[in-house]
């Protein structure tokens, strides 16, 4: 209430001022539908993402096919370059580890997750998946082997029809 009360009592310029700069940031905001992000997933672009040591990660849009229009460190370019793997750089920015971007990332960046190689933090960035179905998601592959047919998914306890319809634009094999 006392909130409500204090922005009624700005100025009216102001108000129009803060309405303008809202309607901009939410004008400019952009929010995928699950069709698009289903054709982001398939079409998708490629991602690597660049961890310098002592500074922020930071993710770069590739084009495999033209890598000269990316300006990566000489150590990525003469290494094999994988869409959503993490590169780790060092000061003099050589290559010491590599991994791969982790689910909420690659889910974000229309990265499709690839089930048979998925760790537990990428399965519970799964919409509806949490600890107790990755966990038996993992047992699952550990006991049966590789994922050959992601319908196979609906054979773990916990994942019906309507989870399965809900992750499977998210999943490759």
């Amino acid at each position: 209430m006392i909130v409500l009360k204090k922005i009624i009592d700005i100025d009216p310029v102001i108000k129009l001022l803060l309405f303008c700069l809202l309607f901009y940031f939410l004008s400019n905001l952009k929010i995928y539908s699950d069709n698009q992000l289903l054709d982001k997933i398939n079409g998708q672009p490629d991602f690597i993402e660049i961890e310098r040591e002592g500074s922020f990660p930071v993710v770069h849009q590739i084009n495999i096919n033209n890598l000269s229009s990316t300006p990566l460190p000489s150590s990525i370019l003469n290494s094999e370059i994988i869409n959503g793997k993490k590169y780790y750089l060092d000061k003099n920015d050589y290559v010491f580890k590599t991994s791969t971007i982790n689910g909420k990332h690659k889910i974000a960046l229309g990265i499709a997750i690839d089930i048979n190689s998925a760790r537990f933090d990428d399965l519970t960035a799964l919409p509806g998946i949490g600890p107790k179905i990755a966990e038996r998601i993992l047992k699952y592959k550990k006991f049966h082997g590789k994922f050959k047919d992601k319908l196979k998914l609906m054979e773990v306890k916990g994942i019906g029809p309507k989870t399965y319809n809900r992750i499977e634009k998210y999943l490759t094999y």
